[in-house]
């Protein structure tokens, strides 16, 4: 796994990560509430969390293309 070139500039930047990070606050804030209220396992609803923090770093990994 290599980043690309630029990644620090990248993720300050780059709206991408910026508003996948906002999606797992979000996502974060409203797992806590459903927890809270409804007695939702925390199990269920986390994983969308570590996913719209993935999304963010995938945006500074270098993508390799190949015509296969």
């Amino acid at each position: 796994m290599r980043l690309v070139s630029d990644w620090r500039t990248v993720l300050r930047r780059a709206w991408s990560v910026r508003l996948s990070l906002l999606a797992a606050v979000f996502t974060a804030w409203g797992s806590w509430w459903a927890y809270r209220i409804y007695g939702t396992p925390l199990y269920i609803t986390i994983p969308a969390v570590g996913l719209n923090f993935a999304v963010a770093a995938a945006r500074v990994v270098k993508q390799g293309y190949s015509d296969a």
